[in-house]
């Protein structure tokens, strides 16, 4: 029969217990071999495999600790690349998730929805290209007409205008005698008078402002005067005052007033103003390009 020897652990509990009671017994395992360097062989082999059982458990103990601490290490370098490359924002530019596919699904909706309000302008715009047409000739032709009328009157003498209808045809204007407003007054610089409003053109509204010594602008020792109009119309206007003539063209807005800070001189003696106007455009006539 074929001798085998088993070591008390490869046993188990029973087989060591059985073990201990043959050799306090006195009786031997059948087939067992006698001889004691036998034995001990067997011994070395189980305390060996025990120790090398035991170094494979610390072993794979060091190396889970050391996965461990690669894992904290990777966690410290993941947030470090974060901080420097988009903060808190780094899954947005690199999602977990199958968010991606929305987003980019939702952007292809808002080019879609961008393109579509393109078309809708560029379709709006050539409507409009008529009207825009049409509202740029009628300004052209108030323009022709007044500049028609200006030339006209420089060129046409005096004396055949007369003769037409019996006396000179002058640009609509308007006379503020102002005498009675500075009589007996002491003004200083930046004090303002201003004429009671009239029409002319079909303007409505307009009003002159004079500073009988100037206003904050002016050079010392001339007055200043301004024209005030309702907002947005452009007015071409000459101012006269004792000799001195001077012309403007502006477009108006609400509670501004165009003219001269230092239109004449403050001592002139003169009391009496005219205002033609030479050109009208209605706010309504320019004011059409809205795309």
């Amino acid at each position: 029969m074929e001798s085998r020897n088993f070591c008390p652990g490869s046993l188990g509990r029973a087989g060591a217990e059985r073990r201990r009671g043959e050799r306090a017994g006195g009786v031997r395992a059948l087939g067992a071999s006698p001889g004691a360097a036998e034995t001990g062989s067997s011994r070395d082999l189980c305390v060996f495999a025990r120790r090398f059982t035991g170094f494979m458990i610390e072993g794979f103990v060091e190396s889970a600790k050391l996965v461990k601490f690669t894992m904290e290490q990777l966690a410290e370098l993941e947030e470090t690349w974060r901080d420097q490359l988009a903060g808190t924002n780094l899954h947005e530019l690199f999602p977990r998730d199958g968010t991606i596919v929305h987003r980019q699904e939702d952007l292809k909706a808002k080019i879609n929805v961008l393109r579509d309000f393109k078309e809708q302008m560029m379709g709006l715009k050539t409507a409009a290209l008529p009207v825009q047409k049409g509202k740029q000739t009628v300004v052209e032709k108030a323009r022709a007409r007044a500049d028609a009328k200006a030339e006209q009157a420089k060129t046409q003498p005096a004396s055949s205008a007369s003769a037409a209808d019996g006396t000179a045809k002058k640009p609509p204007a308007f006379m503020w005698n102002f005498a009675v407003q500075v009589e007996g007054q002491t003004f200083k610089k930046g004090d303002e008078i201003k004429s009671e409003k009239f029409t002319l053109m079909g303007v409505p509204d307009l009003y002159l402002s004079l500073y009988p010594r100037g206003d904050a602008n002016a050079s010392d020792g001339n007055m200043s005067m301004f024209l005030y109009a309702p907002e947005g119309w452009q007015i071409r206007f000459k101012a006269t005052l004792e000799g001195v003539v001077k012309t403007e063209s502006k477009t108006f807005n609400g509670g501004f007033g165009w003219g001269w800070a230092d239109f004449a001189a403050a001592n002139s003696g003169s009391t009496e103003v005219s205002v033609e106007l030479l050109e009208a455009i209605p706010p309504e006539a320019y004011s059409f390009n809205v795309l």
